[in-house]
């Protein structure tokens, strides 16, 4: 390895430790491709820093559309608000792609969309997205054309913190590609209609809400940590995490 590049890794593990400071790092896990953290404790949140990617920050512009730091490090959405996300390597893998955070929804009266990889949040290609219906379910979509993962009822409560991560593992049997788990506890698994690939897309996508003009936002608070997956971790049987280190990342910072 260069020299150039220990510096650059010495550099990120030094900002890790500072942040966490109790032996734990996000980064530590193999599967684990960017860490988005707010360190914004207060007012409008216009970019948040991948600690993991840090020439590719999560921003927002608009401050109509910007979402407020609290001093837990939490985000608040009001319905309308999202963080854009620039498309790279690292947010993007065809064949292994996860999301994992936490979210409270403060109300189910209409659609909540914590993430959106599709034309309307930027996307070239629709690669997938979460819907959180007003029945509490969980819908799940990938691949280019918008294939449906799943529609099975996982549920959400409003007013309820849950840890949630949704994985897409493009080697695992049909019936069993997508896998929504919440507080660590699978809740669903299918994908009878996805590719073993999802497909590349340049552009951006969205955190907060389904496009960049906040369609179907989520109205209540988000965790400081977003994280994306981009390979599947060795000893891992059904998404791409081990239970333990699913385990690990809610108990990180969590939202209470």
């Amino acid at each position: 390895m260069g020299r150039a590049l220990i510096r650059q890794y010495a550099g990120v593990d030094r900002r890790r430790r500072a942040i966490e400071g109790n032996g734990f790092s996000p980064l530590e896990l193999s599967a684990v491709g960017c860490w988005l953290r707010n360190a914004t404790l207060s007012g409008a949140i216009s970019s948040v820093a991948d600690l993991a990617n840090p020439s590719s920050p999560a921003t927002q512009a608009t401050s109509a559309r910007q979402p407020t730091g609290n001093a837990d490090g939490s985000m608040s959405f009001g319905g309308d608000d999202c963080l854009i996300v620039p498309f790279h390597a690292n947010n993007q893998s065809t064949t292994a792609i996860g999301f994992c955070f936490w979210l409270n929804n403060t109300s189910l009266a209409a659609q909540r969309n914590p993430f959106s990889q599709t034309g309307a949040a930027g996307a070239s290609s629709s690669r997938g997205r979460l819907d959180i219906l007003t029945t509490g379910a969980g819908t799940r979509t990938g691949g280019a054309a918008g294939g449906q993962g799943d529609n099975a009822a996982g549920s959400f409560t409003a007013g309820a913190p849950h840890f949630i991560s949704v994985e897409f593992d493009g080697a695992a049997a049909l019936g069993s590609r997508h896998s929504l788990f919440i507080d660590n506890v699978l809740i669903a698994s299918s994908g009878d209609t996805l590719p073993a690939a999802l497909t590349s897309a340049t552009g951006t996508w969205t955190i907060g809400a389904i496009d960049t003009s906040g369609t179907t936002g989520v109205l209540g608070s988000m965790g400081r940590n977003f994280y994306v997956l981009n390979s599947k971790m060795a000893g891992a049987t059904q998404g791409l995490l081990t239970s333990t280190a699913r385990a690990a990342l809610m108990n990180f910072e969590p939202l209470a």
